[in-house]
């Protein structure tokens, strides 16, 4: 994810030089900048496809694991129990490297328009500018690296998996502990 994140930084670069630059080859250079935003906007899409599951398995892995550890923990008070638990918490720091990157990456993408609105485009031709707003329409719209149909790769997701693992913690031990 992070090479993919660095091409979308580089486009940034790519795009800026191409607009601020003079000579006869601008729109053929225009039109090849063009092309390797739709290209990595696809690699994203891709990328989504091929993470998707993985993380979704890893994620629901990690769920169940803090939450039988994080009970244990809770209830008996052993040290054993809270070393299994101290375990499991810091195989977390993986899904949440994984959440962080997919937000920059998204992130990185969506700077795409930023950085093409910040360059004089408005100089260029009315021909080059109309290609011009269709890439920074095609950048405003964040594409996330997507988990399933419907889990999107972000610290976002990340905040969910937290909230869900203390909610079924917290709830487990107070039904455990009334009885």
């Amino acid at each position: 994810m992070n090479q993919l994140r660095t091409l979308f930084m580089l486009l940034q670069e790519d795009f800026k030089d191409t607009i601020k630059g003079k000579g006869s080859d601008k729109d053929a250079k225009l039109k090849k900048t063009i092309r390797k935003h739709n290209l990595l906007s696809e690699m994203l899409v891709q990328l989504g496809d091929a993470y998707g599951a993985i993380f979704i398995i890893q994620g629901v892995f990690v769920t169940v694991t803090v939450c039988f550890y994080g009970i244990a923990a809770r209830i008996n008070c052993r040290l054993e129990d809270m070393k299994n638990f101290m375990i499991s918490v810091i195989s977390i720091i993986n899904i949440f490297y994984c959440c962080r990157e997919g937000q920059l990456v998204t992130d990185s993408a969506t700077d795409v328009a930023i950085a093409i609105y910040d360059s004089p485009w408005e100089d260029l031709s009315c021909r080059h500018r109309k290609m011009i707003l269709l890439s920074i329409i095609r950048s405003q719209r964040a594409t996330y690296i997507s988990s399933t149909s419907f889990t999107k790769i972000s610290l976002t997701t990340f905040k969910t998996i937290m909230n869900m693992v203390w909610t079924i913690i917290s709830l487990i031990t107070k039904i455990y502990t009334k009885n």
